[in-house]
């Protein structure tokens, strides 16, 4: 936008986070909207106090929402994740600290594109270790349940009903 560093302290200072909190203003809660009113009318004072011809501020502006635009796109593709694990567990309700987590490393390491990369690999931009693999040789799969003391005594009680009839 050619400006210059005061324009741009103003820019980033006040007409951006303006135009950030006019485009999400619909959304916020009463509440939340108490919260930010002061500061919001402190920014658009703020604004007209500031000697800008009204095409320039409006230039401004209009800048300053398709930024907003951006930057909340940006921040919603994790918002996006957890949408669709929110849908597709919806019947489990609340999902765990540990499911998230294990649901989050299944995503990252384990499903791939059509090109055969998973998330993590291209973040990290190396491959990585097979997690099946990684899983089977060091998760230790507990043996299995003795029999239970009060589980015999059911046992017992079941078999002197059937002999008693």
């Amino acid at each position: 936008m050619q400006l210059t560093s005061e324009e741009e302290s103003f820019f980033k200072g006040v007409i951006f986070p303006l135009s950030y909190i006019n485009t999400i203003w619909r959304r916020l809660s009463k509440k939340e909207k108490e919260k930010f009113a002061e500061l919001r009318g402190c920014l658009q004072q703020k604004l007209e106090n500031k000697a800008l011809g009204k095409e320039c501020q409006e230039a401004l502006m209009r800048r300053g929402k398709e930024m907003a635009e951006i930057f909340q796109r940006s921040s919603s593709c994790v918002e996006g994740r957890n949408g669709v694990l929110s849908l597709l567990m919806h019947r489990f309700h609340n999902l765990g600290e540990k499911t998230l987590k294990v649901l989050s490393i299944v995503h990252n390491f384990a499903v791939q594109r059509t090109d055969g990369t998973p998330a993590a690999e291209r973040f990290f931009g190396s491959k990585h270790d097979d997690l099946f693999e990684y899983l089977v040789t060091n998760v230790r799969i507990p043996a299995k349940p003795k029999r239970q003391h009060h589980d015999l005594q059911k046992r017992l009680i079941g078999r002197k009903k059937r002999y008693a009839a």
